[in-house]
């Protein structure tokens, strides 16, 4: 099988798409100053989300942590909080690991070594090539999905993209493509491309301007690519949610461990494979001295990305004779400032609405 290179244009390509970069790139904050801090903050934001939902999150992120000292320094919970609803939870736990690391091991300065930079926490080989082209002008390719899915249409490669073993062949194509000179501008050109002509669907080759080096074009495959094989079905998971007031009118929370799904932040009481009646049986770790079922306020859905919340939620009223350590009361003032799983925020602002009305 020919090498996917072989016959094909490098530095025309190349040039052809820096070009068409200096016109047409997207206006983003972290382009305006590309510190190490800045590349770092806003490639951990952008993992698994899109672009103009990150923005407002990265704006208000660096305002509040504007170095890695103060990133550093800041509380866990804190760092959580100003996540609040950008999912993803580990990213901001291991954004604030890495903080300390940098502080504890490189002085509190970004490292600029490849292996070094691997070494964080939460940094693959996407992310430490983004730094390095993009904010120390370093040659290192970033390939992530959207790099692949243009790369398979304009080499016409049918490797499968869901597989690591693909993901580890165009990083050394793409290390073969990427020029010596301005490599963070040609690996932001192309996430440009991706994100803004070459897309998922609705791709348009008209406006393309290195459709003439497009073999999937050319071929008239180019809606075939990339493939992928298809992810599983998200699971379901039944459960029962407590909303517990005591007689102040406080909320009971609970946080979560820190590793795992939504590690780090608080939620409602909660119950997995439970009805309401297998609940009140249970020897609950909660020292209920009395607690009385309000109202059953139905069913809601939250969606993640593999797997689905069915909760049946319930109005408590309760009056607690110790709490566990991992729990905590808040008034409805106080449910502000803390980071709260979207799930359960949605719950509590809707469930705060109706008492009001």
């Amino acid at each position: 099988m020919d090498h996917p290179l072989q016959g094909f244009d490098k530095k025309g390509f190349t040039a052809t798409l820096l070009k068409w970069f200096k016109d047409h790139k997207r206006r983003l904050p972290w382009r305006e100053s590309p510190t190490p801090y800045h590349v770092w903050v806003s490639e951990i934001m952008l993992q698994q989300t899109q672009v103009k939902t990150v923005i407002p999150y990265y704006l208000s992120f660096i305002e509040r942590f504007p170095t890695i000292y103060d990133l550093a320094m800041a509380d866990e919970t804190e760092v959580l909080k100003a996540w609040e609803g950008l999912g993803y939870y580990s990213r901001a736990r291991n954004l604030h690991q890495s903080a300390k690391i940098i502080m504890a091991q490189f002085g509190g300065i970004f490292p600029s070594q490849y292996e070094d930079i691997l070494q964080l926490k939460g940094i693959g080989t996407y992310t430490a090539g983004a730094i390095l082209s993009m904010a120390f002008g370093k040659k290192y390719p970033a390939v992530d999905g959207n790099i692949m899915r243009v790369m398979s249409r304009v080499l016409y490669m049918t490797d499968d993209i869901a597989l690591s073993k693909t993901k580890r062949k165009f990083e050394q194509l793409m290390n073969e493509i990427v020029p010596d000179e301005d490599p963070g501008a040609f690996n932001q050109s192309l996430m440009d491309l991706g994100a803004m002509v070459c897309t998922p669907k609705s791709i348009k080759c008209e406006q393309c301007p290195v459709r003439a080096y497009c073999r999937g074009f050319q071929l008239n495959l180019q809606h075939e690519l990339p493939v992928k094989s298809k992810r599983s079905k998200p699971q379901t998971v039944s459960l029962i949610t407590l909303i517990v007031q005591d007689d102040q009118g406080r909320f009971l929370l609970m946080r979560r461990p820190s590793e795992g799904l939504l590690g780090g932040l608080w939620e409602l009481i909660q119950f997995e494979a439970m009805d309401i009646e297998e609940v009140k049986g249970q020897p609950l770790f909660i020292s209920f001295e009395d607690w009385t079922i309000e109202r059953d306020l139905g069913e809601a859905i939250h969606h993640f990305s593999h797997r689905v919340w069915m909760m049946h939620v319930y109005w408590v009223r309760a009056r607690l004779v110790q709490v566990p350590e991992e729990m905590a009361w808040y008034t409805r003032e106080e449910l502000s400032t803390v980071p709260i799983s979207t799930a359960h925020k949605k719950l509590l602002e809707g469930f705060v609405s109706s008492q009001r009305k």
